[in-house]
């Protein structure tokens, strides 16, 4: 029961959720996970909660990878300077006091959309995780990608803080850091 009620957290927290999935469906998806139902099929990519919870490839094949699903991502949203502001119920985000007008806020998405070289091949963060990444974008095209330190060249940095700050946290516990 204790794996249970942990994935039940895992999922209402990447997915954004104030509340965990039903506990039948979070049961199906454990059991899947467990290979109790699997019928001798392989695991295969599943949905619940707003998330994607995904099987492992090459080193990674014992692992599962749960990430946000696109689906459902809020849409871009204009952003003023100073101001903080929750997106996608999962990050808190503060701006600095140099924002230009038409900057917005959305998620990063397919790439082959932007003429960046933006070259993944050493991120430690897959595909699946990265589409959904908070992303700041102007008229031109991509101008900040917080989570993976990238930066548009010439720019001056415009997020003064950014946390994952989602509404029902994995643990009860609160934790510091000092």
């Amino acid at each position: 029961e204790v794996g249970l009620r942990a994935l039940g957290r895992v999922v209402s927290a990447i997915g954004g959720k104030t509340f965990s999935p039903s506990m039948k469906k979070t049961e199906r998806l454990y059991n899947v996970l467990l290979g109790i139902q699997s019928k001798g099929t392989c695991f295969s990519t599943r949905t619940l909660g707003g998330c994607r919870i995904i099987r492992g490839n090459g080193n990674y094949s014992e692992k599962i990878l749960i990430c946000r699903e696109a689906r459902g991502l809020p849409k871009p949203l204009f952003i003023e300077a100073s101001t903080k502001l929750m997106w996608d119920s999962r990050f808190q985000v503060q701006f600095g006091s140099n924002v230009q007008s038409g900057l917005k806020i959305s998620a990063l998405g397919e790439l082959e959309n932007y003429s960046y070289d933006l070259n993944f091949k050493n991120c430690d963060i897959p595909s699946s995780a990265r589409i959904v990444l908070p992303t700041l974008f102007d008229k031109t095209g991509i101008v900040c990608i917080p989570h993976l330190g990238f930066l548009r060249s010439n720019e001056v940095p415009i997020i003064k803080n950014i946390r994952f700050c989602p509404p029902n946290s994995i643990s009860r516990v609160g934790f510091f850091l000092r």
